[in-house]
């Protein structure tokens, strides 16, 4: 099955991007690389597990391949459209998926207006550290973190953020103090736990020989604790090179065992991946194609997957509930159309003309539903 490869240039406001898509076989992976004049940006992995038809396979990384081209393009799009109307939620998803990409500057402008049309809403904070940590401008994550903990103390995500900006600037009690209070806000937070194991692995580093012997078991002691709890709450974390960690953390053979541990970490496959419900949402508020049925329709079937392997995300339940009012909403207009359809082809059909103004006035009540539900 080797050998399938997508690629593509992608023209964005006078700059060109490349976009590569290609199946890696050992790890049952679909990768899609993003380029910026030979250097990645990022490579988001989709997990697919094949038949045995090399065709249907190399339709699905086909398809894969250019739902990102097109959903990278869009967002370039609808960044103006977007800013003019000012609507935060917009921004704050599209500079998600700017994130997502790694396009970390398209990233902060777009959240630095979603905070600024409204600042309560908490993501935003979170997101804006990430990126800023990405691009690796610790004292705006650090700011723009704290400034979200103080507006909202009990978001364990933002205090999580925190913590490893704290552990990128080497200040190792701190990221320990801001982990802990990560795990205090939530007892079950992974990778809470295996950051704890990072911070300790940084101090015995930092350190090297110049750690009393009983200390440094007790540290090393510490970190396994803490790695062994990330893989008993987390599937994601129960990997071999994971179990490899545990064994040589327990035998003291810690060389470069920090970076490999946080690469393993970035490489994982994300708990719930919802990424495809931001591009559906923008697609549907400003773009070309996101009131087509068929769209529709494969947004409400991916949703339906997602909930049943995660039938306890709220998100998905509300975000699922909307996607068959637009579902509705799809079909009622089709069926506007057929009542239309109706009386055009037999004018004396007064029984089509009547259905068509009474659906169509009822149809206005959906309308205002849909718009209060996404504004």
């Amino acid at each position: 099955m080797a050998g399938i490869n997508f690629s593509d240039n992608i023209q964005v406001k006078g700059r060109e991007l490349h976009l590569q898509t290609h199946w890696i076989e050992s790890g049952n992976q679909i990768v899609s690389t993003l380029f910026d004049g030979g250097r990645v940006l990022s490579k988001v992995v989709t997990h697919h597990t094949p038949s045995s038809e090399m065709d249907e396979l190399r339709e699905k990384i086909k398809d894969i391949h250019i739902e990102n081209r097109e959903s990278i393009a869009l967002l370039y799009a609808i960044s103006t459209r977007v800013k003019t109307v000012r609507h935060a939620r917009s921004l704050h998803m599209l500079g998600r998926q700017f994130l997502k990409w790694n396009l970390l500057d398209e990233a902060i402008s777009e959240l630095e207006f979603a905070k600024q049309y409204d600042p309560e809403i908490e993501d935003i904070y979170l997101n804006l550290g990430e990126a800023f940590l990405k691009r690796g401008g610790y004292k705006e994550a650090r700011e723009i973190l704290e400034k979200g903990i103080s507006k909202f103390s009990n978001y364990a995500d933002l205090w999580h953020q925190l913590g490893k900006v704290y552990l990128k600037e080497k200040a190792f009690e701190k990221a320990h103090q801001t982990f802990k209070k990560c795990i205090q806000l939530n007892n079950n937070y992974a990778e809470a736990y295996f950051f704890l194991c990072l911070c300790f692995l940084s101090m015995l580093e930092e350190k090297g020989e110049n750690i009393e012997i009983n200390k440094k078991q007790k540290t090393l002691q510490m970190a396994k604790n803490h790695l062994e709890r990330t893989v008993h709450l987390s599937t994601r974390f129960r990997t071999p090179l994971i179990k490899n960690a545990i064994q040589r953390i327990e035998d003291g053979r810690i060389v470069d065992l920090f970076n490999q541990l946080e690469q393993t970490e970035r490489d994982l496959p994300p708990y719930v991946d919802l990424h495809f419900h931001d591009v559906f949402y923008l697609e549907f508020m400003y773009g070309e194609k996101g009131r087509d049925i068929e769209m529709i329709s494969r947004y409400v079937t991916r949703l339906e997957h997602v909930l049943n392997e995660n039938p306890e995300y709220a998100d998905i339940h509300n975000n699922l509930a909307i996607g068959y009012l637009i579902q509705c909403r799809a079909l009622f207009q089709k069926a506007l159309h057929h009542f239309q359809n109706a009386y055009e082809i037999n004018p004396d059909f007064e029984r089509a003309k009547n259905n068509y103004k009474l659906a169509k006035n009822d149809g206005k009540g959906l309308v205002i539903l849909l718009r209060a539900l996404l504004k």
